[in-house]
């Protein structure tokens, strides 16, 4: 009898357990197969060559990623709420964020969509909910991105929310602003 494939997500677990321990050197197909107790060619029969198994790992990372900003009382902490979640998923796996590359930028599009909602539910437009939570997707990315190549020179969780807040009061005087309309 032939033995169960590994699921997408067993591998992808373990492959983030990988990046936790051992760093970006210790992703390799043979070391993530031999975790498993698979084959190398199971491996990439379930998540394809090692470019299109660090996209779905980087996908799977941010689809765990809790966040409700709809939930949250009024649009700036919806925006709170989401900004600190792309800092902390982002900043808890530094070895998967340098891996990164430009095709998985549709994933934080993606995970930016979450803030467009919310912000449609605070009674945005549309199209000001978008261009809101795609300049903030690329504020939020850019600056953490900087701060893990930085390392630990500074603290920068201050810049960080500082930057947030400048951001929501330039929303907030925008026409762009529920409150304002």
């Amino acid at each position: 009898m032939a033995k169960p494939l590994i699921s997408r997500e067993q591998i992808f677990d373990e492959a983030l357990r990988i990046l936790d321990d051992q760093g970006a050197q210790g992703l390799t197909a043979r070391n993530l197969a031999a975790r498993l107790k698979c084959s190398t060619s199971t491996l990439y029969q379930q998540v394809g060559p090692r470019e299109q198994m660090l996209h779905g790992l980087v996908a799977h990372a941010f689809a765990q990623a809790e966040l409700s900003p709809g939930q949250m009382t009024s649009w700036p902490d919806a925006v709170r709420s989401w900004c600190a979640q792309v800092r902390s998923t982002l900043l808890s796996r530094p070895e998967l964020a340098g891996l990164m590359t430009l095709p998985d930028s549709e994933i934080l599009v993606r995970f930016a969509g979450r803030l467009t909602r919310a912000l449609r539910e605070h009674g945005f437009a549309e199209g000001d909910a978008v261009h809101i939570a795609a300049t903030l997707n690329h504020l939020a990315t850019s600056m953490v991105m900087g701060e893990i190549k930085a390392g630990t020179a500074w603290n920068f969780a201050p810049i960080f929310d500082t930057a947030i807040e400048w951001a929501i009061a330039g929303i907030e005087r925008s026409s762009a602003s529920p409150s304002t309309q």
